[in-house]
């Protein structure tokens, strides 16, 4: 079963609402959206003086979403500097996914958080993106899994992925506690965010085709 991104943001606490974007950027956002829908705005977690670029997920169809990335070409004017393809979120068991977080961590860097729950038990895909050379680029995936225990629930893998560096790092937890990590060559490099979500091997990526 899918559904789309925005469908979920209502029940979402402590996002920003479209209403904390600047008016203008908010104009150019909406005109990319299906009419009726409003953007979902990326939190800002850094004070600046400068004016920031502002990000937002927006529904493109009944069945798909988009994020857009918004910066101001001169005083007051806001244009659509990058813009992803489409792509949906699935839902697993009642549970569903959501967005844990999706914010500018700097000016020049903004990451997006999908939890998906599925029984007792969690996980979290952390998508990072950055500003680089002109261009709004995926930078890194971080992917971290929880299984479920007699006690509960406790840490099963993680692994994070620096596109820039072409390094990755999987840490596997063994029921006792133990962690062993294995540092590897990523097989991804920084890409457009104009190609996100792209086609490969992950499975992060293949479940928002």
């Amino acid at each position: 079963m899918r559904r789309t991104l925005i469908a979920l943001i209502c029940a979402l606490p402590g996002l920003v609402l479209a209403q904390s974007a600047p008016a203008p950027a908010l104009k150019a956002l909406r005109a990319q959206a299906m009419p009726g829908t409003e953007p979902l705005i990326a939190e800002v977690a850094v004070n600046t003086n400068t004016a920031m670029p502002v990000a937002a997920i927006v529904r493109t169809s009944a069945d798909s979403v988009a994020l857009l990335v918004a910066a101001e070409a001169s005083p007051g004017v806001f244009e659509i500097v990058a813009r992803s393809k489409p792509f949906t979120v699935p839902l697993t068991s009642n549970y569903g996914t959501t967005i844990e977080l999706f914010r500018f961590n700097s000016r020049d860097r903004l990451e997006l958080s999908l939890s998906a729950r599925s029984g007792c038990a969690r996980g979290s895909v952390t998508h990072r993106f950055a500003f680089r050379q002109g261009t709004w680029a995926v930078t890194g995936l971080d992917v971290e899994t929880l299984r479920c225990s007699d006690s509960g629930v406790e840490p099963d893998w993680a692994e994070s992925a620096n596109y820039i560096s072409g390094k990755a790092v999987r840490t596997v937890f063994a029921r006792s506690g133990a962690s062993k990590s294995v540092r590897s060559s990523s097989a991804r490099k920084a890409f457009p965010l104009s190609e996100f979500p792209p086609k490969g091997p992950e499975t992060a990526y293949a479940e928002l085709q």
